[in-house]
């Protein structure tokens, strides 16, 4: 009798197998914790060793929905290690598997297999797409990397890019919505279908509002809300702004440099380097500039050549974390829910400070803030939560009341397979409770930046700090830290015409890499 129960298990393990190797080990493990190791040796200053890792995993997950995700993290790791072909590499696959996603306008076999597995797992089995702010910052990266091989023309190309990609994020966002509701639905109409053989139907469907009651739920709504920044529109990212205007003006273009600058303005208006650049740019094109702005000075160098652009990412970035809860329900005692819940990390140092010789006297600047990557990912949050539990909640009751009933049918059978029933969806219920909390961690907390003509003796040194006291600074080049102090002094060629120094700022220190184009 016993070996008769045992039957149940053998077809379901092997669900449980084809599930797991097709849709990634999220769907059992949340990515957050998954990453977390490599994630600390990356934030230890250990970037090589963290690229080793991300590489590793990437290969591993290759075809799977996991991949994406673990490519993000790789190339960054290989960007801040030195690394930009290895990057590149990284990316041109993320590129590769974000163009299939978004180009799959036919339903094929392996859409409907994750489709499928959503419902019966949770939302780790749906492929990793990328969220919006993923999309854009992908494209920023990869000019980073053809500007770490010296190659300009390269990293204009991927700007272009980059604009496009954020010129696309509405349409990628609604056709996310859209999926998301129509998701919702169908589960609706399948959960009143199996709602309909139980003798209690009630608390048989969740509404947000319903959900915002509950406190956990409650507190990350209104984490996310607090983290946003209200100036930043929907799906806006005040670092591609900049970012673009940087390549309006080494192509020339004050005219859709303006553009850009009026909404970054609009975002970040209280940064000083975003007014001078719209005071600049208004200035030669010959523009008026807001009132607020007009005692402003312009730069007094070009910013096409002879200019020195330095971009620091600062801190710990944004990530998700698994929350469950459970909910009382008269038809099954209670059920648990697994869903993503943000985790906001304060930007680790307070600047970057240059000092230079100019005019015949010692010159500094400091880096500030013209993004906060924090509230990017908040805002993206709080407009995608509201769908993004209510579908978590609906799929669960999916998975639930397809539990019930086939309890209730084994019921009909014995009490042996009642109890085998029980066992077996109720473990299946356990293992795949996990919240999707996939997402690109190694991004910072803020992005800074300034900008300065190139000194006449082509020196410059730098310092960092925070409320410890001057940081340790390590210059790398060709993958390898070939210089370490607490003022860091360097040297540009000769012939350099425009040159970007990238700031990447963990617990240990800041580590500094310097790219010249002549």
């Amino acid at each position: 009798m016993f070996l008769r129960y045992m039957k149940i298990f053998p077809p379901l393990a092997l669900l449980v197998g084809v599930i797991i190797f097709s849709s990634g080990c999220s769907t059992v493990i949340d990515a957050h914790q998954q990453k977390s190791s490599t994630t600390n040796e990356f934030y230890d200053n250990k970037f090589d060793a963290a690229a080793r890792s991300f590489g590793s995993k990437a290969d591993s997950r290759s075809g799977t929905g996991d991949e994406l995700m673990w490519l993000l993290e790789q190339g960054t790791a290989e960007f801040d290690a030195g690394h930009s072909k290895q990057s590149l590499k990284a990316f041109d696959r993320a590129v590769y598997l974000v163009n299939e996603y978004d180009s799959r306008a036919t339903v094929n076999v392996r859409k409907i297999g994750a489709e499928a597995g959503s419902v019966v797992t949770n939302m780790n089995a749906l492929p990793y797409s990328g969220s919006i702010l993923d999309r854009q910052m992908l494209y920023a990266y990869r000019a980073f990397d053809y500007l770490g091989m010296e190659d300009l023309s390269g990293a204009l190309v991927e700007i272009r890019r980059m604009r496009q990609a954020h010129k696309d994020s509405k349409k990628v966002y609604e056709e996310k919505l859209d999926k998301a509701r129509s998701d919702i639905e169908t589960a609706r109409r399948q959960n009143s279908k199996d709602a309909a053989k139980l003798q209690n139907q009630q608390g048989t469907d969740l509404t947000f509002e319903e959900l915002l009651e509950n406190a956990k739920v409650k507190s990350a709504y209104q984490s996310a809300s607090t983290n946003s920044n209200k100036l930043y529109a929907k799906l806006t990212n005040p670092f591609i702004a900049y970012l673009s205007a940087v390549g309006y003006f080494l192509e020339g273009n004050w005219g859709e440099a303006m553009v850009d600058l009026r909404e970054l303005y609009r975002m970040e208006p209280d940064s000083p380097l975003v007014q001078r650049n719209y005071v600049t740019t208004a200035t030669a094109i010959g523009g008026s500039v807001p009132m607020k702005l007009t005692e402003v000075r312009p730069y007094r160098f070009p910013l096409d050549r002879k200019v020195i652009y330095v971009i620091f990412m600062n801190g710990r970035g944004p990530s998700y974390k698994q929350v469950k809860f459970s909910l009382v329900l008269p038809w099954v005692s209670y059920i648990g829910f697994a869903f993503p819940s943000g985790i906001y990390s304060k930007p680790r140092w307070d600047n970057l400070q240059l000092q230079f010789k100019q005019h015949g006297g010692m010159n500094g600047v400091k880096t500030t803030r013209i993004a906060d990557v924090n509230a990017v990912f908040a805002q993206e949050y709080h407009e995608n939560l509201p769908y993004m539990i209510t579908r978590i909640a609906v799929s669960t009751l999916t998975k639930a009341l397809a539990n019930a009933v086939a309890v209730e049918a084994a019921r009909r059978k014995g009490v042996g397979y009642e109890i085998a029933a029980y066992f077996a969806t109720g473990f299946y219920a356990y293992l795949f409770n996990t919240a999707d909390t996939r997402c690109w961690e190694m991004l910072p907390a803020e992005v800074q930046a300034a900008q300065l003509a190139i000194p006449e003796d082509r020196g410059l040194s730098l310092s960092s700090s925070d409320f410890r006291g001057v940081g340790k600074l390590f210059l790398r080049k060709n993958g390898k830290v070939i210089k370490s102090a607490k003022r860091l002094n360097i040297k540009l060629k000769n012939d350099t015409n425009v040159a970007f120094i990238f700031a990447r700022g963990v617990p240990a220190g800041v580590n500094i890499q310097v790219f010249e184009i002549k």
